[in-house]
């Protein structure tokens, strides 16, 4: 992304052979009929599982994520109340 490549039609039929394999392995029937010219791509295996830019994770948390805080009454706290 950092080069654009995404933005490319090659880059967008990169991307969307990489989505075909993501869970199920296979590509769907809807999506062989939207890109009839990619071609699923082997998983590679993850080697490195260090977060080397931490605005992925920001924008995946942004899109994907969420955060929940509650509180809840607690007779072994001094406030009364627990996050």
């Amino acid at each position: 992304m950092e080069q654009g490549i995404h933005l490319t039609i090659e880059g967008l039929n990169k991307i969307m052979s990489i989505k075909a394999v993501l869970n199920k392995q296979e590509i769907s029937d809807g999506l062989n009929i939207a890109f009839p010219n990619i071609e699923p791509i082997s998983r590679p295996d993850i080697k490195d599982i260090n977060i080397k830019n931490l605005h992925w994770l920001a924008g995946f948390t942004d899109a994907e994520g969420c955060f929940f805080v509650a509180l809840k009454k607690s007779q072994g706290s001094k406030l009364g109340e627990t996050v």
